[in-house]
Order: structure tokens, then sequence, then C-alpha cells
């Protein structure tokens, strides 16, 4: 299993208009339980898969794949290799409850194209495309926020709008044909359950997250959930309140031997 790697690294120290991009190692394929990823990753669509196997999906193997249960996902993807030889790098991104950003970096016209799915059940999903990117970008989410970020959305073409769905375009590629006679286009696709989506212009759209509520931070602090109740103030390590008991004694024996608590 092949792509290019390389150690997280400052936007100075890479040259993505070198005429000799960086050598293909081996395909990156990472899958953590709880650990967080992060790097720079250059992605070769040409470099072949070792140890393959059998494709029960539809959709083609991904070239590259990043994996993490309950861990962070925080990476930069470009491509190498040339469009005339592999006009498409697919790269798939997943993770059950951890937050991902993924940050395209520019690719030139000779290089291949990005295919990226990313997909999220409950945490939020941030991606920042370069300028000049071409390509269709897809969010799917079933009950988190999709947003465009205000740059990025002056420069985009709305294709579908709908409460669980947004399509859009961006870029042509009129520019790009006299090193490109394949007319790829990159795809991006970005799917969650309960997460919310943002997607930026790199160095020109900044996020900062929403920060939680005092009573949140609070609970947070104190290692448990903080309730008002009567002009009380209550915190509530097992969430006993949410189910309508007001006191542990109120808490049937056998539940408070499961949960341990004691009277």
């Amino acid at each position: 299993m092949r792509s290019t790697y390389s150690p997280p690294t400052t936007s100075h120290e890479l040259d993505l208009n070198a005429s000799h991009p960086p050598p293909s190692v081996d395909q990156v394929h990472l899958s953590e339980r709880k650990h967080n990823i992060r790097g720079t990753f250059f992605i070769d669509p040409m470099v072949p898969m070792l140890n393959h196997r059998p494709n029960k999906s539809k959709q083609p193997l991904p070239h590259a794949s990043f994996h993490s249960r309950k861990g962070n996902i925080d990476i930069e993807l470009a491509t190498t290799g040339n469009i005339q030889s592999a006009p498409k790098a697919n790269i798939a991104v997943s993770t059950r409850h951890g937050e991902i950003k993924v940050k395209i970096l520019p690719i030139p016209p000779s290089r291949p194209r990005v295919g990226l799915d990313i997909q999220s059940r409950q945490g939020n999903v941030m991606l920042f495309i370069p300028e000049g990117f071409s390509g269709i970008i897809q969010l799917t989410s079933k009950k988190g926020d999709m947003q465009l970020l205000p740059v990025l959305s002056a420069y985009a073409q709305l294709l579908k709008s709908s409460d669980n769905e947004k399509i859009f375009m961006l870029g042509t590629q009129n520019n790009v044909l006299v090193l490109d006679s394949s007319r790829e286009t990159s795809f991006c696709q970005i799917s969650t359950r309960e997460g919310s989506i943002i997607v930026g212009l790199s160095n020109r759209d900044h996020y900062t997250a929403p920060q939680a509520g005092f009573w949140k931070r609070l609970g947070g602090y104190l290692g448990g959930n903080v309730h008002q109740q009567n002009g009380e103030i209550l915190i509530s390590p097992y969430n006993i309140y949410e189910e309508g008991y007001r006191d542990n004694w109120q808490i049937p024996a056998k539940e408070r031997r499961n949960r341990n608590i004691s009277t």
C-alpha cells in the first residue's frame, strides 16, 4: 500500500510547483483507535497497492485512507504524479467521535485531481481548499449545520440546497486545458450525522469555533452536568436529573448498584 508521507511542515518549506514532486514511497493507510492523526501527505495514485484486498463496494479503493475511532484528524493533502498517467487520487478520511480538519494544498494543473471522501458520525468537519481549486463539493448532514465561510461563498456556484444537503461548484477547467486534456475535476464529499460542516478558502477564510456556554464549561470543569432547578444549581455526574430523579435516594436500589451510587 503506497503514497508519499512527509512529516508536518510549514507551507514555506513546500515547493508544490517544482518540476520533480516528492518521490512516492508507500501508500498511506492509517487507522487509530484513540490517537490523533496529523501530518502532511502527498498522494500518488500511480503507486500500486501491496496486499491487495477484495473490493466489495462499487466505489474504487482509495489510494490513501485515514481513520480514527475516537481521535481527531488534522491533515494537509496534496497529489504527486502526472495527470496524464493517473487523473485522480482517491482519499478517504473518517472518524466516529473525533474532529476532522483537512487542508488541500495547491494542485498544479499537471498533477492528479483529488477525490476526497470525509465521513464523521458526531464530530465536526472543517475543509479548507486552495485558491484555483476546480471541482464539485457535496455536503450532507442529518442533524448538523453546513456552512460556507464568506470568502469561499462569494466564489461558489450553488447547485443544490436543502436542509440536509448542499452541492456547489468552484472554478473552471478552461484555464488548465493546455496542460490537462483529461478534463478531470476534483470532487469532495463530506457527510456527518450530528456534527457541523465548515468549508472555507485557505489563508483567506478564518473560523473560530463557538465557545461552550457557561454552565456546560462549569460542568466539564467539575466533572459532571450542571442544571438549574427552582433557583438551585445542581451538579449531576450521572445524568440522574435528566431521568427524573431529584436525589440519589430516589433511584431504585438495583440501578444504584449498577451505577455504584451510594446513598
